[in-house]
């Protein structure tokens, strides 16, 4: 009898012992859990952040839609600077200015370039923010030129401009 008492003794303590280690093992899991939530809902927040970041931008970029959808037709002759953008994908979109337009417009214009119909059909990425170069000969265009007409920056009768994505 003291032996069978000693026995069952003995499996109650192990059987302690392994709920114990079992809630042990739980609240472990549940603090992990935790700690990967916390991360998750820093990722979601960055995530809802980029997203809104991202609208806000859209939104900006459609507002200077009406400017180019609304000019009249391209100008041609001795007045215009045709200019060709490239992007870093390689792809080009390509429009028509008047050579007495200030780089700015240009500017604006590769904002909202992919709304446009000389950017239809294209997917194009536009990033945030971006530089442009002259690509021959080379040349940074600084937010200094913005009040230059073209025809002051040299970019007429044509001109390359690559776009460069300040952003990475």
């Amino acid at each position: 009898a003291a032996s069978l008492a000693a026995d069952r003794l003995e499996s109650e303590r192990k059987a302690a012992a392994d709920a114990e280690s079992k809630a042990s093992s739980r609240a472990d899991d549940n603090k992990q859990g935790e700690e990967i939530a916390e991360p998750d809902a820093q990722a979601e927040c960055a995530l809802e952040k980029s997203s809104e970041e991202e609208e806000q931008l859209a939104k900006k970029r459609r507002s200077l839609l009406d400017e180019f959808l609304s000019e009249s037709a391209a100008p041609a002759g001795a007045c215009a600077a045709k200019l060709m953008l490239r992007l870093p994908t390689g792809q080009r979109v390509q429009r028509t200015f008047s050579s007495e337009d200030r780089f700015s417009k240009v500017r604006r214009w590769v904002q909202c370039c992919e709304w446009l119909p000389e950017g239809h059909g294209q997917e194009l990425c536009i990033p945030a923010e971006f530089d442009l170069s002259l690509s021959f000969p080379p040349r940074q265009l600084g937010s200094h030129e913005d009040e230059m007409s073209l025809a002051e920056l040299g970019l007429t009768p044509s001109a390359a401009l690559l776009l460069i994505d300040r952003s990475t």
